[in-house]
């Protein structure tokens, strides 16, 4: 029986979804290994959840990340990875030094060991110097698990052979998030004429949220009767922007719903006419994935890692320039008198959806292994 372990720094509903859909892709024929480094997120403050079929492993518990030096890192995941015998092994966070001595140990110790990444060329100005040691970082990696065009495009510049390279590492569960928004069906349907626009995301400078205000408030010019916008998501901006809004004059027309775990999402993206994600840098952005579960057409920018191969223009949602307040504008009104073109993009997501679902990263994976 053939181990197939992946690391990353916490396990959040996505990575669960991915190891469980490569648990069940493989049945007995493999033993689906995952070891989380801690056991709460530096970023996000999911509820852990202990779902899945597959070994979970966490190596530093109690909330003792501070305590956990590179050095003690890397053993104790060396440690873990060496117990499994006859494994394969697909590693996140390439650029830490644990990673990278992780995996040249690996290797050396005759193991095959590949990298997982959704980075993209264009997310930020490149220094050829910074290029030069992310190459040399890559050296250890016999293939690499990447999110759409412009993520294997990188990973081809750093030196993963192409035909090493697999696609839709960004992906989780379309069934668990139309599952959780069921949870929910003691709500009506909501109607075209009362749904609203809806934001996911940290109050961070790159999610561009002063812009997508500005956008807003242009739409809400346009429209006699515009529709609400809720925000989820919470962040060090927050008080910034609530000011911001104040200052357009549109606060009230806006609800502040800061921070809710997957299911909330899930609940607000079924009565959602529209999901905006107008980051100016955005590896991927996993909640197109969770809006196109639920049918739901995105405004997003070209930024937006998951427009490579989920958002087409006009067809599943519309892709707008993110410092083009009034494009973004233009697009919210667009969908919020039409009815017709909404339930269009509405009929066509189903036809790209699934490249976002847990079930790609799986095949994406048995196929790297295989290659």
């Amino acid at each position: 029986m053939k181990n197939i372990v992946f690391v990353w720094e916490n396990f959040g509903p996505g990575h669960i979804d991915r190891c469980e859909a490569v648990a069940q892709r493989t049945g007995l024929d493999a033993h689906v290994v995952g070891i989380e480094i801690y056991n709460k997120s530096e970023t996000y403050n999911w509820e852990r959840e202990d779902r899945g079929t597959f070994e979970r492993i966490t190596l530093f518990k109690n909330n003792d990340a501070a305590n956990g030096s590179a050095i003690s890192r890397y053993f104790r995941c060396l440690s873990s990875c060496i117990r499994q015998s006859d494994a394969v092994y697909f590693l996140c966070h390439y650029e830490r030094c644990a990673t990278f001595a992780l995996a040249m140990t690996l290797r050396l110790l005759g193991r095959r060991v590949f990298v997982m990444n959704d980075s993209k060329f264009d997310d930020y100005s490149r220094s050829l110097s910074r290029e030069i040691i992310k190459y040399i970082y890559y050296l250890p990696y016999q293939g690499a698990l990447a999110s759409g065009t412009r993520s294997k495009d990188y990973m081809r510049f750093l030196g993963v052979p192409e035909e090493k390279i697999r696609g839709n590492y960004n992906a989780l569960s379309l069934s668990r998030i139309q599952a959780l928004a069921m949870k929910y069906n003691n709500i009506p349907t909501v109607d075209f004429h009362q749904r609203h626009f809806t934001v996911v995301a940290r109050l961070v400078p790159k999610k561009n949220l002063f812009r997508i205000l500005d956008a807003y408030k242009k739409y809400s010019i346009l429209d006699p009767a515009p529709r609400i916008m809720r925000i989820l998501g919470s962040g060090p901006l927050e008080k910034e922007l609530h000011l911001y809004a104040e200052k357009l004059g549109v606060s009230k027309l806006i609800n502040w719903l800061g921070f809710v775990q997957t299911d909330l999402v899930a609940k607000e993206l079924r009565s959602t006419l529209a999901l905006i994600l107008l980051s100016t840098e955005e590896q991927f952005g996993n909640v197109v994935i969770e809006a196109q579960a639920l049918s739901v057409p995105c405004i997003v920018s070209p930024e937006v890692g998951a427009r490579d191969h989920l958002i087409r223009s006009a067809i599943t949602g519309f892709i707008v320039e993110s410092d083009n307040p009034d494009g973004a504008a233009y697009f919210m009104h667009l969908l919020a008198v039409d009815e017709p073109l909404w339930q269009r993009l509405r009929a066509n997501i189903s036809c790209v959806a699934q490249h976002g679902d847990s079930a790609s990263f799986a095949a994406a994976v048995t196929d790297l292994i295989a290659s």
